[in-house]
């Protein structure tokens, strides 16, 4: 089996696992980042609830795991750098992630919206759905996948990867929430049907009202989830790759 297709396998069965375990911190996230505070959200959220959109971002673990480990191979040849590698294929997997997963994020702030006018508004704002969700994932992969591969000793074990993997996230989600809070502000605007002035205008509006503390509103709620996601896929895509 060729090492592109064994990376792919690996990282998509590892990124579902890890997808699936963080999706109640991903609903928590959302919501907080949208002004909701995490006291509420305990209060007023059934178990079921916190599952809400899980299907819609399992059924994008797959492409956007070969998209992401592909691209990262692909551009590596080319450029061989690692991290501006890995900035370009978290770009690529970002902007197809993007508009799929605002679907998801509808759902977890309006549990009685249906799909069909989900796709509508993502139909109809394609491309700003894909602006913040592209430079979240290619900064982040950047930092983290790059950064993973830059630094990872040749012969490593579960733990070690999982460690180098959770000190690479610190700077990963500092950068990357700036992008991550647009994009869940952006996905709630046009939920209420307030799509005045794109993402540009919706950025100057968070800065004059917060300052630079707005584009980190619902931090603790990103570091934990992207904590816990991203170095169990990275650990984990490294003990399947053993059995390939």
């Amino acid at each position: 089996m060729k090492d592109n297709t064994k990376a792919i396998l690996s990282g998509s069965f590892a990124g579902a696992f890890g997808y699936t375990l963080t999706l109640p911190l991903d609903y928590i996230k959302q919501h907080m980042q949208n002004n909701v505070s995490f006291a509420s959200i305990l209060k007023n959220t059934s178990p079921r609830n916190y599952m809400l959109g899980g299907l819609i971002g399992i059924s994008t673990i797959t492409p956007q795991m070969a998209i992401k480990y592909l691209g990262f191979h692909q551009f590596n040849q080319v450029f061989d750098n690692k991290m501006g590698s890995a900035f370009c294929a978290g770009l690529v997997d970002g902007a197809f992630l993007g508009p799929i997963l605002a679907m998801q994020s509808f759902k977890q702030m309006n549990h009685q919206m249906k799909l069909k006018t989900e796709w509508d508004i993502v139909r109809q704002n394609y491309g700003r759905l894909m602006v913040p969700m592209a430079l979240r994932n290619g900064v982040y992969t950047s930092i983290v996948l790059g950064g993973y591969f830059t630094v990872k000793p040749k012969e490593t074990s579960f733990l070690q990867n999982f460690a180098i993997a959770s000190a690479l996230n610190i700077p990963g989600t500092a950068l990357c929430s700036p992008f991550d809070v647009i994009r869940a502000k952006y996905t709630n605007q046009l939920l209420q049907q307030n799509n005045n002035g794109g993402l540009m205008r919706l950025s100057r509006s968070i800065y004059d009202k917060e300052g630079l503390k707005g584009f980190y509103r619902g931090y603790s709620s990103l570091f934990v989830n992207f904590a816990l996601r991203f170095p169990i896929t990275f650990a984990l895509q490294f003990e399947i790759l053993k059995f390939l």
